[in-house]
């Protein structure tokens, strides 16, 4: 009999600590505390009191004492709901494993229950178990079809797997289910700009910030397309935009220099492109454009001060920077500095076929051996013998002319 009434008590406890769960999370003023002292004062807890200690546990983020109150909850009644409160408060906690686990053992006994497929597959997403994760959504997506979330969700691990073309597709897949998903519109706007598809690329654009004009990521994105194909007052003002979001940064002040640039307004370039250079000083691009301003400007000496600071312990592929330096040494007149720079610009970026040639045009002018100068100039038509046909065609008028004069002095 009193087994009877056990089981009696277990089932009715079992059919309300969901409803008073609710009841408890809907009153969000109350005082959570004076309310656990009460069911920390139960001297023979019920199922009901360590679902309601763990839900207020969970709230304010005390995750272990909520594991704890669930545990217990369990041992009075193995229910899939409180497994699936458990599995909650282990993924909140980071315990991401044990969620799994949990998670698992509910869809295998229902499969038809999709939310917790869903964040099964958000699990096997998050902990790298990515085969699992693809299979779980293609099965969500076969039963929702209607769901944009899922097919999201799958595009954006083909595309972290280098998928691009599957994960373009589910990202307009994604659109099609719901034409205001701003996530998949931002994912197709680049997905179009990196197949150079203007109006595709434009269209998504547009269609972001007309759902969000104020979306930062659509702005930078709709300016740097504007200066790509040439509207730069438009760019500018895109910009512009940004800046009264209080959104300023170095990319953004160097678009606008480079708009600036392009429309022959180089004051104006000047300013955005030093003010780039003191947002990022680590940034040697910032500080080449900014060099070649004053450059144009005919202010070398300038040029060269930003130059030689951008350059100090610099060690990556800084060859265009280290051209401009050359070329400054080069019209002062001052070879050797000029040789020294053309040199590093090249060897900086072994690809830097110009660096090679001025290295070459330079040496033949400086040094009274003239074999430097062929030797180089030998090798940049090896390398180099189809990029510029201008540059080659004097390269091989060089090299003819040295060697006949090495030749008639006994040098070759």
């Amino acid at each position: 009999m009193r087994k009877i009434f056990y089981c009696f008590f277990i089932f009715c406890c079992v059919n309300t600590w969901s409803q008073d769960l609710e009841i408890y999370e809907g009153n969000q003023q109350g005082n959570y505390k004076t309310r656990l002292l009460e069911l920390n004062a139960n001297e023979h807890p019920i199922l009901k009191g360590f679902t309601e200690k763990a839900a207020i546990y969970h709230q304010i983020g005390y995750y272990n004492k909520a594991i704890y109150n669930y545990k217990k909850a369990l041992e009075l009644g193995s229910i899939d709901a409180i497994q699936l409160k458990l599995a909650q408060s282990y993924h909140a906690a980071g315990m991401a494993k044990e969620a799994i686990n949990l998670y698992e053992g509910v869809f295998v006994k229902d499969s038809s229950n999709l939310m917790v497929a869903s964040r099964l597959a958000r699990l096997y997403s998050s902990t790298r178990k990515k085969k699992q994760a693809v299979k779980l959504y293609q099965y969500l997506i076969k039963n929702d079809p209607s769901n944009p979330y899922y097919s999201y969700r799958l595009a954006k691990i083909f595309k972290k797997q280098g998928r691009f073309y599957a994960s373009g597709e589910l990202f307009l897949e994604t659109f099609k289910k719901d034409s205001a998903h701003i996530s998949s519109i931002f994912e197709l706007a680049k997905f179009y700009k990196l197949l150079r598809f203007k109006d595709s690329t434009e269209l998504f654009i547009d269609k972001g910030l007309a759902l969000n004009r104020t979306h930062l990521n659509f702005l930078q994105m709709k300016a740097s397309f504007l200066y790509k194909h040439k509207r730069y007052k438009e760019s500018i003002r895109y910009c512009n935009m940004l800046d009264s979001l209080r959104f300023s940064n170095a990319t953004v002040s160097s678009l606008k220099g480079a708009c600036f640039e392009k429309m022959n307004q180089l004051d104006s370039a000047q300013v955005y492109y030093g003010k780039a250079v003191r947002m990022d000083k680590t940034s040697m691009d910032y500080a080449f454009k900014l060099a070649n301003i004053y450059h144009k400007n005919k202010n070398p000496k300038q040029a060269k001060l930003i130059l030689m600071i951008a350059l100090f312990g610099a060690e990556p592929d800084f060859s265009a920077p280290q051209f401009l330096y050359a070329t400054i040494y080069q019209e002062e007149g001052k070879l050797k500095e000029a040789i020294l720079y053309f040199k590093k610009s090249y060897q900086s970026g072994t690809r830097f076929y110009k660096g090679l040639f001025q290295w070459a045009v330079t040496s033949e002018a400086y040094y009274k051996d003239k074999k430097i100068a062929f030797d180089l100039y030998v090798k940049y038509i090896e390398r180099f013998e189809s990029k510029d046909l201008v540059l080659t065609k004097y390269a091989k008028q060089r090299i003819k002319i040295i060697r006949k004069t090495l030749f008639l002095k006994g040098e070759i």
